[in-house]
């Protein structure tokens, strides 16, 4: 049976800018009580609140803002490829195609996602008016789901600690990528958003993935913006010399083309 994921989903996880500054709005009226922060950086609020966050962090920025799309000068397909591994359960590889399908006024672009195939394959309704490349929001998205999934938390709870690492704590670093032959400049942000998460001492399925590392490269020089989105919970520390991580996974662009038909979606 074929998954669906609606459209309001998928935006919840882009919501992460217009709540942040939702927030401050809420926190600077007068009156309103400042959060704070306890526990390592965790989030503060107590259950059904929100934690405040900082002004708009430079790692947000980066992910959330501005025209990504904007070296996409004709329809195209950009192709991406999707891997799981690890010992944590049996993994696989798939592909992701992110079509813009047409240009519109002011630099914005319409598009469809074709997400895997065969009985893994998703349905995304397209895009209307876009100007940020999608698959950020879709990887996260389903990334929580799977957090869920597997430790038995709440999605949102593993959607705010994403955030709040992003808004205070993210590292981000210049690097440089290879793509189609080339050498290009990049950034990669990174966050561990659980890895001081107080829930790890009293739920065991979650303390397995604490140390769950988040990666992000962007460049500027590539279509599509994003050339990787990787996770990685390394191996425990008592593992044996050389064992392999208990759980990773990557999005990673293979190659940028002409605009594909996307009848065989779900082949």
């Amino acid at each position: 049976m074929k998954l669906v994921i609606s459209l309001g989903i998928l935006l919840t996880a882009m919501a992460v800018i217009p709540a942040a500054r939702a927030q401050q709005e809420e926190a600077a009226a007068p009156g309103t009580p400042a959060a704070t922060a306890e526990g390592g950086g965790a989030p503060a609020a107590a259950a059904g609140e929100e934690q405040s966050l900082p002004p708009i962090s430079a790692a947000e920025t980066i992910l959330w803002m501005g025209d990504q799309l904007k070296g996409i000068a004709e329809p195209a397909t950009l192709k991406y490829e999707f891997r799981k591994a690890g010992s944590l359960e049996e993994g696989f590889t798939d592909r992701v195609h992110l079509h813009i399908t047409d240009l519109l006024p002011e630099g914005m672009k319409k598009a469809t996602v074709d997400f895997f195939t065969g009985q893994r394959h998703l349905y995304i309704p397209p895009y209307e008016a876009i100007n940020g490349n999608v698959l950020l929001a879709i990887f996260l998205q389903g990334d929580i789901l799977e957090m869920k999934r597997l430790t038995e938390g709440g999605t949102r709870y593993f959607q705010q600690r994403i955030k709040y690492a992003l808004a205070t704590n993210a590292r981000i670093a210049d690097t440089e990528i290879e793509f189609d032959g080339r050498k290009l400049p990049a950034k990669q942000i990174t966050i561990t958003p659980y890895v001081d998460d107080p829930k790890a001492e009293i739920n065991e399925k979650f303390r397995r993935l604490k140390d769950k590392a988040y990666a992000f490269t962007v460049s500027e020089q590539i279509p599509g913006y994003f050339y990787e989105i990787h996770t990685l919970v390394p191996a425990p520390a008592d593992s044996a010399p050389g064992a392999g991580p208990v759980l990773e996974e990557y999005l990673r662009l293979t190659s940028v083309g002409p605009l594909e038909s996307t009848t065989a979606a779900s082949q």
